[in-house]
């Protein structure tokens, strides 16, 4: 899922021209950050961090505060200068990559590798939103055929909380495949995701159509633990424990006569141990029962 960037150094208050104001009754967990050197090159250290791990706009956000923020005479400012210098050869960069699988995708818009290259370095990151979603506007009204073109359309637009146009998406690429559990997945998530941000009356309604899809995307996966896990974290966000405990134990332990699945693997599945036993042992804490969610805890996620 994206991240906006919110305001570590200040909390949120009124001001001029709706920019954030620093002064008192506001959170300052470094109160020092301009005089002491300690705690500028932590602030250095975070945002080289980031930026190894392509969270730009996060950066972006955080010097921007900081500049805000910062005396006009502050020794700090040239450091602030070259963490500018190299957020914007980074942004460079990636808007070079941005542009050059463009244009692949343009030349090639059926090619599901081309897709999904785009959904990882592109919309999962959240860098360049608006031109992504002006890009892929554009490539569906020049192509109604592409499969893989719905799919990343509409995780983008569930991602930006857009969930009726995504399911719209969904369900043009479920039409072409008919029988893709995956895409029974995804509407089945975004319908949830809907579903528990509407009042009572729609909420029911799109719930319902939420496990329908579970259910035929599991009809067509077959009993595995991906399914399993899936299934239990569908009712753990609905807040339904019980169901969620059963599925999420099925996976830490298979039930008789379950099967693997054809594509997953050892590393796989325990990835997904790991998923389901850090789930279930925050249910356990909420439930009261930290002994449990300790041995859970011990047993699967310690190395």
């Amino acid at each position: 899922a994206p991240s906006g960037g919110g305001g570590i150094f200040s909390v949120r208050a009124s001001g001029r021209k709706g920019r954030e104001v620093h002064g008192p009754g506001t959170l300052d967990p470094l109160p020092n950050l301009f005089t002491d050197e300690k705690q500028f090159e932590l602030l250095q250290h975070i945002c080289k961090t980031l930026m190894l791990h392509d969270k730009l706009n996060e950066v972006t956000d955080m010097i921007e505060q900081v500049k805000f923020l910062m005396p006009k005479r502050c020794r700090f400012r040239q450091n602030i200068k070259e963490i500018q210098t190299r957020l914007g050869k980074a942004t460079s960069s990636d808007r070079e990559a941005f542009d050059a699988l463009r244009q692949q995708i343009c030349a090639k818009p059926d090619d599901p590798k081309l897709w999904r290259q785009f959904f990882d370095k592109a919309v999962l990151p959240g860098v360049f939103t608006t031109h992504i979603g002006k890009f892929l506007s554009q490539e569906r009204r020049q192509n109604d055929t592409s499969v893989p073109l719905m799919v990343v359309h509409g995780h983008h637009l569930a991602m930006q909380g857009s969930y009726g146009p995504a399911v719209l998406e969904y369900l043009a690429a479920l039409r072409c495949c008919p029988d893709d559990p995956s895409i029974c997945l995804w509407l089945g998530v975004a319908f949830l995701d809907y579903g528990t941000r509407r009042r009572a009356n729609v909420r029911n309604t799109t719930i319902i159509k939420a496990f329908g899809f579970f259910q035929r995307y599991a009809h067509l996966k077959g009993d595995t633990a991906e399914v399993r896990y899936n299934l239990g974290r569908a009712f753990h966000q609905l807040g339904y424990d019980n169901l969620a405990c059963k599925y999420y134990h099925q996976v830490l332990t298979p039930p008789a006569g379950a099967h693997p699945g054809a594509s997953e693997g050892a590393e796989e599945e325990q990835a997904l141990k790991q998923k389901a036993a850090h789930n279930l042992s925050r249910i356990y804490w909420k439930l009261g029962s930290p002994h449990l969610a300790s041995q859970l805890l011990k047993d699967h996620l310690t190395i």
